[in-house]
C-alpha cells in the first residue's frame, strides 16, 4: 500500500471532525433514543373526559410512585424531543412542563431510559465499528 499524501491536523481540525462525525450519528442516535422515551410514557392509563384541562382528558387512577407516568391524552408523549448541542452531543426533554415535574417528582422516565440504551445510543451515534466502542 502507498501512501499518497498525508497531512497533520490541529486541534481545532480534530474538534470539528469529532463534531462533524457525532453530529452525523446523532441525526440517527436522536429519533432512536426518542421512540425509547415515547414507547416508555406510552402505556395508556384509565381516563375519563374533563372540561377545563389542557388536554382534556385525567388518570382515573395514579401511577405507581417510582414507575414512568402513563399515557392519558398523548399531549406529554408528544411533546419528547431531541436536539443536537453545539458542542456535539444531544439533549432531550419535553415541552410539557409537567412531564419534567413528573421526572423530578417521583415518576422518571427520561434519565431512566437514556440510562438503559446509552450503549446502543452511543453506538448508533459513533457508527457500529468506530468510536469508543469500537470491539477489539
Amino acid at each position: 500500500m502507498k501512501i499518497v499524501g498525508a497531512k497533520l491536523l490541529s486541534r481545532s481540525e480534530i474538534q470539528k471532525y469529532v463534531r462533524d462525525r457525532l453530529a452525523k450519528g446523532n441525526r440517527s442516535a436522536g429519533p432512536f433514543a426518542v421512540a425509547r422515551l415515547k414507547a416508555v410514557v406510552g402505556l395508556q392509563a384509565p381516563r375519563r373526559r374533563v372540561k377545563g384541562v389542557p388536554c382534556g382528558w385525567v388518570a382515573l387512577t395514579r401511577a405507581n410512585p417510582g414507575a414512568p407516568p402513563r399515557r392519558v391524552s398523548g399531549c406529554g408523549q408528544a411533546s419528547i424531543y431531541w436536539r443536537q448541542l453545539p458542542s456535539g452531543g444531544m439533549a432531550f426533554g419535553a415541552k410539557r412542563e409537567y412531564m419534567m415535574i413528573l421526572e423530578r417528582k417521583g415518576h422518571p422516565w427520561l434519565h431512566k431510559t437514556i440510562r438503559k440504551y446509552i450503549k446502543e445510543i452511543l453506538a448508533i451515534a459513533w457508527g457500529k465499528d468506530s468510536g469508543p466502542l469500537k470491539k477489539g
